[in-house]
């Protein structure tokens, strides 16, 4: 007596752990990846490896429209559009890098009238 075993294999689609992590996001925030990072290992040395390296976590449209859909972009500036982040997303609606550099301005100025004014 032969038996014939059918095998049904069932695909579930498991979400990529980035858009899991994405869908609850507030902010989005990048680095600028071109320049050598402190913690760097030898093989992430130069600009085209570390292009190589980090290309995959570029913040385009595809990862913005994962996010909460209150999120926003930020990103400490310089920023290098089709790098980190592409155009589309530094200049978008959800981008407020001009305002965080302002921001950041203010807070300098506000330390430079401390340590030369004091208290």
């Amino acid at each position: 007596h032969t038996h014939t075993h059918t095998h049904t294999h069932t695909t579930h689609r498991q979400p990529h752990p980035r858009a899991i992590s994405l869908q609850s996001a507030i902010e989005i925030y990048c680095i600028l990846f071109p320049a050598p990072l402190p913690c760097s290992s030898p093989h992430h040395r130069t600009a085209e490896q570390r292009k190589a390296v980090f290309m995959p976590y570029q913040v385009d449209d595809k990862v913005m429209e994962m996010t909460n859909s209150d999120s926003i972009f930020m990103n400490c500036l310089p920023a290098a559009r089709g790098l980190e982040q592409t155009a589309s997303v530094i200049d978008g609606p959800k981008s407020v890098v001009f305002d965080q550099a302002e921001n950041r301005m203010h807070a300098q100025k506000a330390l430079l009238h401390v340590l030369y004014h004091g208290f």
